[in-house]
């Protein structure tokens, strides 16, 4: 059975490491929707999908929340030389 979050067997990623770390600024989320917002999050974050971070990564990218069903989307930008 598929579970949200997780693939079975070994993954592979490989990476580029020429590519340098890009910060995207926040986006601002309606105060209308941020409750569900939370809801979601602390869903995802249950699942395992997601985690909270405390300290400053390289890599940060920005979501999307659209207010017909909440689902949240993440922008990677990759620049390219």
């Amino acid at each position: 059975m598929w579970v949200l979050g997780t693939l079975s067997g070994k993954v592979h990623l490989r990476v580029d490491n020429s590519v340098v770390p890009v910060v995207m600024p926040a986006r601002r989320i309606p105060i209308s929707i941020r409750p569900k917002l939370r809801e979601e999050l602390d869903r995802l974050t249950q699942l395992g999908v997601i985690a909270p971070v405390d300290q400053p990564t390289p890599w940060v990218s920005q979501i999307v929340v659209t207010q017909r069903n909440l689902v949240i989307c993440e922008f990677v930008f990759i620049q390219r030389n």
